[in-house]
C-alpha cells in the first residue's frame, strides 16, 4: 500500500548494547506495527509471532513512515518451533489475524521514507507493560 499521510510507527528492539556481527543492532528492521506496543513483553510476543532468538522486544522505536511511502501490511503468520531454532519444540506462535503488522522493505536504506529520531530517544520497556518505560532503580 502507498500512504496518503503520515504515519508513527513503532518497533520493539534488543538495545543499544546487543550487536550483531556487523556492529550493528536490530533497532531499524523491516518489520513495524501501527499500533503502539502494550501489554506485557510475553504478550507482545504472541500477538506478534516473534520467535526469542530473533528479538529480545527489550526496547521501543518510535518512528514516522512518511506519505508516499510504499508498505505492506497485514496479520501475522504462524510460527513454528523449527522457524524458531527451538530443539525443545516448546516455542511457537499462532498466526494473529488481527496484529497487522507494517513490512518496510529494506527498511534501513529508506531514511526519506522512514524517519526515525536518534535511538536516545527509545525508551527501554518494562517487561510487565511494554508501553510504558522502565525504571531504573537506584542501587
Amino acid at each position: 500500500m502507498r500512504l496518503v499521510q503520515d504515519l508513527p510507527v513503532y518497533r520493539m528492539w534488543n538495545g543499544p548494547d546487543k550487536l550483531n556481527a556487523g556492529g550493528l543492532t536490530n533497532r531499524i528492521g523491516q518489520w513495524w506495527s501501527f499500533d503502539a506496543p502494550c501489554g506485557t513483553r510475553a504478550k507482545y510476543r504472541a500477538s506478534y509471532e516473534i520467535c526469542h532468538a530473533w528479538n529480545d522486544l527489550t526496547w521501543v522505536a518510535t518512528c514516522n513512515l512518511k506519505k508516499g511511502s510504499v508498505a505492506a501490511v497485514g496479520s501475522g503468520q504462524s510460527v513454528s518451533a523449527e522457524n524458531c531454532g527451538d530443539p525443545t519444540g516448546q516455542e511457537s506462535y499462532f498466526g494473529n489475524p488481527i496484529g497487522w503488522q507494517v513490512f518496510v522493505a529494506k527498511a534501513w536504506s529508506r531514511g526519506d521514507e522512514l524517519v526515525c529520531p536518534g535511538a536516545e530517544d527509545d525508551y527501554r520497556a518494562n517487561p510487565a507493560n511494554v508501553s510504558i518505560p522502565l525504571v531504573q532503580q537506584a542501587p
